[in-house]
């Protein structure tokens, strides 16, 4: 056992059925075989039942016991990340969804997202020696994309232009030491500051993901030339 669920059985469930959604539906797309489709609406299911976890709002549960209900009350934001890309996934692709599953899906992710905002980006916990855990603020690979990922999803899915400065405000935003764009952070890709340590945590993975979205929704040309080589260095 450990204070943070690491290295334990029911650990990273939002992180692993957030990035295993992403294969289960591009398996579909291949197949378009129901049982395909089925094993992707079970993630999802997945998902929101870990979001259902807890009594703190903008909490994603890592994992639960056999008990169905207990949890570590940690939360992160290398499991909210995969929570909201595999969200984001399934409303994004052309998976058949009805319009109350879409409506769902969409005012869930919106939920957290406010939430988050409203934490100051910060990932809320349920309880513990925490009120939080993580942040899409870190000056680096570990807040910049995933930061920018979030605005964009919600100007995508909302319409809302508010989304879109925000977006446009941190993408050039000068952080950290460095003084550098969350734009430049992109285009380096993943090399972690020197100021946080030798890491060269896999979690890191996250924000490449976080980083793809961006290259697939950008429509200017010239950032979407700085995800695509932030995406060759990753």
């Amino acid at each position: 056992p450990s204070a943070l669920s690491w290295g334990v059985p029911v650990e990273d469930g939002p992180m692993f059925n957030g990035l295993y959604l992403d294969g289960a539906i591009n398996r579909w797309k291949r197949t378009h075989d129901p049982a395909d489709l089925a094993k992707a609406r079970k993630l999802i299911d997945g998902l929101l039942f870990l979001a259902s976890l807890g009594k703190t709002p903008g909490f994603i549960a890592r994992g639960v016991a056999d008990d169905g209900v207990t949890t570590y009350p940690m939360g992160s934001n290398d499991q909210t990340t995969p929570w909201l890309y595999g969200i984001w996934r399934y409303l994004h692709e052309d998976v058949p969804q009805t319009a109350k599953e879409r409506e769902a899906l969409t005012k869930r992710f919106c939920e957290v997202v406010e939430v988050l905002e409203k934490c100051d980006w910060r990932m809320p916990c349920d309880g513990g020696p925490s009120q939080y855990c993580g942040n899409f603020n870190t000056p680096g690979w570990e807040g910049a994309p995933r930061r920018l990922f979030v605005l964009k999803a919600m100007h995508g899915l909302t319409g809302d232009a508010r989304w879109d400065e925000l977006y446009r405000a941190a993408l050039m935003e000068r952080v950290g030491e460095s003084q550098r764009t969350r734009l430049e952070i992109c285009r380096a890709g993943l090399v972690f500051d020197p100021a946080q340590g030798p890491r060269h945590s896999w979690t890191g993975s996250v924000g490449v993901t976080a980083l793809r979205a961006l290259w697939e929704l950008e429509s200017n040309d010239q950032w979407k030339a700085a995800y695509a080589e932030g995406l060759r260095h990753s």
